[in-house]
């Protein structure tokens, strides 16, 4: 009964947490809270006289507003990241030096976007449109970039105590069956080797996962993650056959 409920555990637990890789703040829109301002914008922009001062006035003040709101938003997210950053662990030397190369990134985010914020009230109409266009070009050729690979990172990270939890349970699952000194050809024996080297073939696709984002290979790392969860998912359900056919077969 040992062996069934340490598979039962396993299965469980991948079918619980790895199927689908969770979706990333990458790909979420508008997660700053513009309000009412921007369509206070597009309507003020339509006044009849463009230079109407205290049109221009009005714009000003709405422009700032949204440019404070996109600056805390921008450099409040920097933060979340840097703090969800630190929950990855990893003990080499080149792992650790890949994640303070985030960590500085980040901070040159937050550094960037807090001075701007003290910059916004001395600015005019002109700068005022020039900010949000730095903001814009910025988030998009960098910001986002960066923002996606410590995403993939994190959704790969939540995904290593499957793997730690399946070596282990594997482990005990090979010493129970061993017990047993199954001759070579059995059924069980066979579908026990099958299953270990699916679950290899899943945990060295899993760290070459790490080495594409470590070589910014953001992509490719995502998809050997992926790959490596289908391919741990399929070691589990063969150590699940075994536990049938151990049922049937082992007076467990």
């Amino acid at each position: 009964m040992k062996l069934v409920r340490s598979l039962s555990i396993l299965l469980g637990l991948l079918l619980a947490l790895t199927i689908n890789l969770p979706a990333t703040a990458y790909a979420e829109a508008g997660f700053c809270d513009f309000g009412t301002k921007v369509d206070e914008l597009r309507k003020i922009q339509t006044r009849a006289n463009p230079d109407d001062s205290s049109g221009i006035i009005a714009e000003l003040k709405i422009r700032k507003d949204l440019l404070k709101i996109s600056g805390g938003c921008l450099r409040k997210n920097a933060e979340d990241l840097d703090s969800q950053l630190s929950l990855v662990k990893t003990t080499t030397p080149e792992g650790k030096a890949f994640i303070e190369w985030i960590h500085r990134q980040i901070q040159e985010n937050i550094g960037f976007y807090s001075y701007k914020e003290t910059q916004i009230d001395t600015l005019g109409l002109k700068g005022a449109r020039d900010m949000a266009k730095e903001f814009a070009a910025r988030k998009l050729q960098a910001d986002d970039q960066l923002e996606f690979l410590i995403q993939s990172i994190l959704d790969w990270n939540s995904n290593q105590v499957l793997f730690e939890t399946g070596a282990k349970r594997f482990s005990d699952i090979k010493k129970t069956l061993d017990a047993f000194k199954l001759p070579v050809n059995h059924e069980i024996i066979v579908l026990e080797k099958e299953a270990v080297a699916i679950f290899q073939e899943a945990s060295s696709e899993n760290q070459n996962a790490w080495k594409d984002f470590a070589n910014h290979e953001v992509d490719a790392g995502r998809e050997k993650t992926k790959s490596s969860l289908e391919k741990l998912a399929k070691a589990y359900t063969v150590f699940l056959e075994i536990s049938e056919v151990s049922k049937k077969t082992l007076p467990l």
